[in-house]
């Protein structure tokens, strides 16, 4: 892996040993350059998980993507550096209620041994990733640049919570253990292929710098700054929608992503919410 020209694409300068300042400053300035999108699977296309593949989307080509994308490059990268990196699963609770059964596990992120403690180190969730590496060892809050957030034990691993306001939001429930390439491979189809799946019905892109947080769902672009409270902007032309896309999140538009950008532009605003 060309770590050069991952560490241009993120625009990282600083230290490459393989410690806590390291990790902490790649994942605020992968979180702060790769959007999270999923524009592929709106397409119909597959999502080629091979290393090559993503490194030729994300870095060579400048485009976005999502978790067993952006979390796969990121392990390679760290790995590179030095890091011990593995790889795990989670079920979504975001928005779920939490008398509802379990979801399978959909989401996959990376856990970082360093000094004999683990790290939580995710650049793929989208709207909630944490900006920083945050550890397993303990269920107290732990601040980042934009929200707190804590990792409290489960039956099966550990929930990743987000305080919204003066209440804890569940965010995904980490699984213990590695997976197996085949559950894998199956939760990367499901995600990109399913009905089911929110990738195949909304658009969805989101960046997170040390200042505030982006989301664009639809036509509607949501911003909650570290400081001060959210705001939300409506695109309701193809033009004003493509300029966001084109601004916020640093992608170039594709000729066959117009027919998308002009559909969300003019859905009816209750078709995303």
């Amino acid at each position: 892996m060309d770590l050069d020209a991952y560490f241009g694409r993120i625009g990282y300068e600083s230290t490459r040993a393989p410690d806590l300042a390291t990790l902490t400053g790649v994942i605020g300035r992968h979180a702060a350059t790769i959007p999270f999108e999923a524009i592929d699977v709106l397409l119909g296309k597959g999502i080629d998980t091979a290393p090559a593949a993503i490194f030729d989307k994300l870095v060579i080509r400048r485009r976005g993507g999502y978790c067993f994308e952006q979390n796969g490059l990121l392990r390679d990268m760290l790995v590179a550096l030095g890091f011990d990196v593995s790889l795990r699963l989670a079920r979504v609770l975001w928005m779920r209620p939490a008398d509802a059964p379990p979801p399978s596990a959909t989401h996959m992120m990376l856990v970082v041994r360093m000094d004999g403690r683990d790290y939580l180190a995710d650049a793929g969730f989208g709207n909630g990733t944490p900006t920083v590496p945050l550890t397993f060892e303990h269920a107290e809050p732990q601040p980042t640049p934009l929200e707190t957030f804590r990792l409290r034990p489960s039956d099966d691993g550990h929930v990743l919570e987000m305080r919204v306001g003066e209440n804890w939001s569940a965010v995904y429930e980490v699984l213990s253990g590695a997976p197996k390439d085949a559950a894998l491979r199956d939760a990367n189809i499901f995600t990109s292929t399913h009905p089911d799946s929110r990738f195949r019905r909304d658009l969805m892109l989101a960046r997170a710098t040390g200042e505030a947080r982006y989301l664009l769902l639809g036509n509607r672009l949501m911003i909650r700054p570290a400081k001060g409270g959210p705001e939300v902007r409506s695109f309701g032309s193809p033009e004003t929608l493509e300029d966001c896309v084109k601004t916020v999140f640093g992608l170039a538009v594709e000729p066959e992503w117009r027919e998308l950008i002009r559909r969300f532009a003019l859905q009816p605003k209750s078709e995303h919410a």
